[in-house]
């Protein structure tokens, strides 16, 4: 939904998961894998500087563990010749438990990230044999420990959110907790959804969504938001095709944000979309995400 996340969780693997979400999921076990495909810097290098990342999630109905390993190159210098290389891998468990319409949970991840420095990127094969067959000789933040705390509420056709994120986070060579560690991040988000039946009955029908957060609240200076919203046409039970667009900035620079569309489609354990990110002065970005459900 145009990049909102706080309200959600599971399988469709977000920015910023609320592992409290957990509990008004109506699958009761799933395995999701997803891999992404998108750009670095704009559609300017494009395809000379992708990102990619491979995902594997299960969901129950009171944990999510999932596995998220991405290959991506930053920091190009102005001919886009010579990139530092990127491997995060991290490993997220989140539990949930919940009475009635109000659920809280606690999400714990770790994982580490490797770079290498002046990589030679001159074409798409240079891509692929600097992620997969080159070493990693630098290691950036290794054994990181995060945790994120959240707490949901359903009410009718809506859900209200809360998500403490980075409760411990990583500070230099140490894992730290402190009152600013606790509260900098932490979000709140309202969201909405609604399904519309056609006169074919209950196989054929609209489903629209919309969902608004304020982000890192307490980080004077740093405040955001997200504003997204979607419509979703189901086809047939497993099958649907959807249309989603939001806007993220900060409210110091409001006018400087990001602007995201998108199109998905589903049919049965398949799901594709494709959204184009375009952060206002600069070139846009594109990100192709394939899903698989069990």
């Amino acid at each position: 939904m145009g990049g909102i996340g706080i309200g959600v969780s599971g399988t469709n693997m977000q920015s910023y998961p609320n592992p409290a979400a957990i509990f008004f999921d109506d699958n009761d076990f799933t395995f999701a894998f997803r891999g992404i495909l998108g750009d670095t810097a704009g559609v300017a290098s494009w395809p000379y500087l992708p990102e990619t990342s491979i995902s594997g999630m299960f969901v129950s109905e009171m944990i999510t563990m999932g596995i998220d390993v991405t290959f991506a190159a930053g920091n190009p210098n102005l001919d886009f010749d010579h990139v530092d290389m990127f491997q995060t891998s991290t490993l997220q468990v989140n539990f949930c438990a919940g009475y009635g319409p109000v659920s809280a949970g606690i999400g714990v991840s770790g994982g580490s990230v490797r770079q290498r420095l002046d990589v030679v990127m001159k074409d798409v094969p240079d891509y692929f044999m600097q992620t997969m067959l080159s070493k990693y000789d630098r290691v950036v933040n290794s054994e990181y420990i995060q945790v994120d705390a959240g707490l949901m509420l359903e009410f009718r056709q809506f859900h209200f959110g809360m998500l403490l994120d980075n409760v411990l986070d990583k500070d230099g060579s140490s894992t730290t907790f402190t009152w600013r560690s606790l509260f900098a991040e932490a979000g709140i988000g309202a969201y909405w959804s609604r399904s519309e039946y056609s006169a074919r009955g209950r196989m054929n029908n609209l489903v629209y969504s919309a969902g608004l957060e304020l982000t890192r609240l307490f980080d004077r200076g740093n405040v955001g938001m997200n504003v997204g919203g979607e419509v979703k046409f189901r086809l047939v039970r497993d099958s649907s095709v959807s249309v989603r667009a939001g806007y993220s900035a900060e409210f110091d620079t409001f006018g400087s944000g990001t602007v995201t569309t998108g199109l998905g489609v589903a049919f049965r354990n398949v799901e594709l979309a494709l959204n184009l990110q375009a952060p206002i002065g600069s070139d846009p970005s594109l990100k192709a995400y394939g899903t698989l459900l069990f």
